[in-house]
């Protein structure tokens, strides 16, 4: 093909089209949709944000106090402003003026904005952060979010850090139309936003003439709507609204800007997998997800239901009182009577949401409801440690529903707190007898959790149980299968380019971008340029990060090199959206690094390290570069500043295999042979199929003479990779030095 005609196909399928058609707002709505207006009035979406006012404001400003970690925080009002006294980034008392809320229930919360340099235009908002104080609505007192676990001044979780930023965390799911607008040099925020709630604009966007023919189209619409099998069941329905719901009730990572109601969810987000970072094994909720990767793991979401089958989609409440929702499709003649739900009829234990869709609770008071409406397994909690609704109800007898301490219980029991894994094991055993009682070992098949734990914790090592759900369409959804595929890493050696392929051409995006993401993508070179090519830029941007790590494949091949150079313009896109974080300069560095432009990648990865310098992995890079060019005093001292943040973040996750691996590569570079020895030996123990590990294990002990540790590393590998030529070579080499 042509090089300069490859780029121009690339740059075709990169450039993301939106129709210039109006947003929605309120004022132009009312008119016709007095109701939908109304409901939408009292709702969520419409208290999602507002200016701080007499109206608006919930919390007590009467000079109120609130005592915490040895601090007096003041809440007070002057000149009919509100302000609040409390503990700046320095660790001083300084006063901050609240310039907006946040929600209406069950929490409220505050907003500040910083000084700038530049104060930015009329109408834009400055650098602003989230107080860590918040208003009981139910309880009418403050409470500290972080009260379990405060945070000091300088961790990025303290009201002052980026995590806590408004611009960035906060306001795209907050405001309708907003645009980041950071400017890199002056690292000041002029954003920007249509409405300062979600509004019609959020979820509609019309067409130009959509007054003149608002009834051509609703009779258009009314005789071309498909049969179904189930009223409530449209897949096309259900598409469109994933759309619009997902951007803000998913975990996922922001790809660019100007996502509007028409435009495809996977070009300006990328939703995050089951990571056990994120979620238990089982795939139930575990950090704050939101909804949408729950949902997305349910039988009901296969069948076709939607968001708007259970909540309306103005007021957002529940569309019917008790068990109605469910019954909608669920006989409650059999479903909902204690012979199914074996509790006292009209009970707490009597609604289908407390079994199958448990509670944890977020920012201290927030209940919410995990989504994947999934049947309770005390058996699979017994397997793999994830909750269960049984249990969670069950940790009191006085419970009338799910107990908050029991997320608390089991982080302890996680952590090897034995009374509390005690606790909940019996606990476990008990409810999951009564589950086998009452529904038999038939309502308890294999799960997924099962073999998600069973990879994670190295007690599965063939990885046929990960192919059967990757492969299966029909009882697993996308990001479980995506899920499967990611997972697939632990098996290295594992070869099946035609089921790679299969999967790089999956309907859904998620799975593609698994594939993208994945080790095995050299495996199917004729694959990868499909992949930069894909209709999804989550896919693309992911198929860009895979090739970055090889830097010598985008030199050697002119196609690869000429979509990668096509990608600029993805990239770009993806800086707007996250210039103010460390991550998008390093990607871009990544990416000049690999064209050859060195100045360039020196100057992102130094971007990177000044606005996040508590982030690993820019010195390491940095350090790199500065070695080559001759700078070596400048490449150590990164590197030892990289080796105290990896021994800090061991300190917080001490079990995490791949921070000990680059410790111990740090230390390798820093020609420390021994601290080298001891993180790769702690990989294996925490990893043991950790090939790159074990090869450094039994090549440096071989250059010590250590031969029995080389041997026992060499036959470890082996039952990994058994035909490895190498490691077999190595086991009998030690032999032989042992005699």
């Amino acid at each position: 093909m042509n090089y300069l005609a490859l780029i121009t196909i690339c740059l075709l399928t990169a450039t993301n089209l939106v129709a210039n058609e109006p947003l929605a707002t309120p004022s132009t709505c009312v008119d016709c949709h007095q109701q939908q207006h109304q409901s939408w009035s009292a709702s969520d979406h419409f208290h999602a944000m507002a200016s701080a006012s007499l109206e608006t404001v919930l919390g007590d400003f009467n000079n109120a106090k609130f005592e915490f970690e040895g601090f007096s925080s003041v809440f007070f009002m002057h000149e009919g402003r509100f302000y609040c006294k409390t503990q700046d980034e320095k660790n001083e008392l300084s006063t901050f003026e609240i310039s907006h809320v946040f929600g209406i229930t069950p929490l409220q919360q505050y907003l500040v904005q910083r000084p700038t340099s530049t104060p930015p235009p009329a109408g834009h908002m400055p650098k602003t952060q989230v107080l860590p104080f918040a208003w009981d609505v139910n309880k009418k007192a403050w409470y500290h979010i972080y009260a379990h676990d405060p945070p000091a001044p300088g961790d990025p979780i303290h009201w002052t850090g980026w995590a806590q930023n408004w611009n960035h965390m906060c306001a795209d799911c907050h405001v309708t139309t907003y645009k980041k607008e950071y400017d890199h040099q002056k690292k000041d925020y002029t954003s920007s936003y249509q409405a300062g709630y979600v509004d019609c604009g959020a979820c509609h966007q019309m067409k130009e003439d959509h007054y003149s023919s608002a009834k051509k189209n609703l009779d258009a619409k009314k005789s071309s709507e498909q049969i179904t099998t189930h009223p409530l069941i449209d897949f096309q329905k259900q598409k469109n609204e994933m759309q619009a719901c997902a951007p803000c009730h998913a975990h996922r990572e922001h790809l660019s800007e100007g996502f509007t109601p028409k435009s495809k969810l996977e070009d300006h987000y990328a939703i995050s997998l089951l990571s056990e970072d994120l979620y238990h094994h089982d795939g139930q909720i575990k950090e704050e997800v939101y909804v949408m990767g729950s949902f997305l793991q349910s039988k009901m979401y296969r069948m076709g239901v939607r968001c708007s089958n259970c909540h309306d989609p103005h007021s957002l409440k529940i569309k019917l009182p008790n068990n109605g929702v469910c019954a909608q499709c669920h006989d409650p003649k059999v479903f909902d009577a204690p012979t199914h739900h074996h509790h006292a009829e009209n009970s707490t234990g009597a609604r289908c949401i407390e079994c199958h869709m448990p509670e944890s609770v977020y920012m201290g008071i927030d209940r919410r409801r995990d989504h994947s409406i999934r049947i309770p397994r005390p058996d699979l909690s017994q397997k793999v440690g994830a909750p269960n609704a049984c249990t969670g109800c069950h940790l009191e007898e006085s419970r009338r529903f799910q107990a908050e301490q029991y997320q608390g219980w089991l982080r302890e029991a996680q952590a090897g707190q034995q009374s509390k894994q005690q606790l909940l094991a019996e606990l476990d055993q008990k409810m999951a007898l009564a589950f086998k009682k009452w529904y038999g070992d038939e309502a308890r098949p294999p799960h997924y959790g099962e073999v998600f734990h069973g990879v994670r914790t190295h007690e599965i090592q063939d990885p046929s149980s990960l192919l059967a759900i990757s492969d299966n369409v029909t009882d697993y959804g996308p990001l479980t299968r995506a899920t499967a595929i990611d997972l697939m890493r632990y098996f290295p050696t594992w070869r099946d380019s035609n089921l790679l392929m299969k999967w790089a051409k999956d309907d859904s995006s998620l799975v593609r971008r698994a594939v993208a993401s994945s080790q095995y993508l050299d495996l199917i070179p004729s694959t990868k340029l499909d992949l930069m090519n894909d209709s999804a830029r989550s896919v693309r941007i992911a198929t860009l990060r895979s090739l970055l790590t090889q830097p010598e494949q985008i030199e050697n091949d002119p196609n690869i090199k000429a979509c990668v150079l096509a990608m600029r313009s993805d990239l770009n896109a993806y800086l707007i959206a996250n210039g103010d974080q460390a991550g998008a300069h390093v990607l871009w560095a990544q990416y000049q690094q690999a064209l050859g432009q060195t100045k360039e990648a020196i100057t992102a990865y130094q971007t990177a390290i000044e606005l996040q310098p508590e982030l690993t992995g820019s010195r390491s890079a940095l350090a790199q570069l500065k070695e080559n060019a001759g700078e070596h005093e400048t490449a150590k001292k990164l590197r030892l500043e990289e080796m105290d943040l990896l021994r800090r973040d061991l300190r917080l996750a001490p079990d995490r295999s791949d921070i000990w691996y680059r410790l111990g590569l740090m230390s390798y570079i820093l020609n420390d042979e021994e601290a080298t020895l001891r993180s790769m030996n702690r990989v294996l123990s925490l990893e043991p199929n950790h090939y790159n590990a074990g090869i450094f294990v039994i090549q440096l002990n071989e250059r010590k003479g250590k031969w029995s540790e080389v041997k026992r590393a060499a036959i470890e590998l082996l039952e990994h990779y058994p035909q490895d030529g190498y490691l077999r070579q190595m086991a009998q080499k030690s032999m032989q030095q042992a005699r």
